[in-house]
C-alpha cells in the first residue's frame, strides 16, 4: 500500500471477512484486519493475509470488505473521503484484483 499525500496521515487499509453461509447473523464477520503504513508520502508497505476459500451456491462462500482511510497516529480518527476514494491494487496468487471507488472488489479472470 502507497501513501500518495505529503498530509501527514498514516494511509490504511481496513478489511472485514464474511462467511456467506452465515449471512444475516452476528457470526457474519469471521475475521478483521487492519494493514497501517506510517512511513509517509511515496513509501509502500506490504501486508500479506491469507484469506480462506469456497464454494457456496456455485460461487464464493468468502465476501472480502475493504475501507481506505486516512489516519493521525495509531489510535487517531479516521480521516474519510469527502470524494471518491484512490483506487487500491491488490495482489494474489491467483491474479491482480482491485477495488473500485465503490468498494467492489473486481478480479482480473471475472467480473464479480
Amino acid at each position: 500500500m502507497t501513501d500518495n499525500y505529503a498530509d501527514g496521515l498514516r494511509t490504511i487499509l481496513r478489511w472485514e471477512l464474511g462467511d456467506r453461509t452465515k449471512s444475516g447473523t452476528s457470526g457474519y464477520i469471521v475475521r478483521t484486519g487492519e494493514c497501517h503504513n506510517a512511513k509517509g508520502a511515496g513509501q509502500t508497505v506490504w501486508c500479506n493475509y491469507d484469506f480462506p476459500e469456497g464454494q457456496y451456491n456455485g460461487t464464493s462462500r468468502y465476501l472480502v470488505h475493504f475501507k481506505i482511510e486516512s489516519q493521525d497516529g495509531p489510535n487517531g480518527t479516521p480521516v474519510y473521503w469527502a470524494s471518491a476514494p484512490p483506487r487500491l491494487r491488490l495482489g494474489s496468487l491467483t491474479g491482480d484484483a482491485e477495488v473500485g471507488p465503490a468498494g467492489c472488489l473486481r478480479r482480473a479472470q471475472r467480473h464479480w
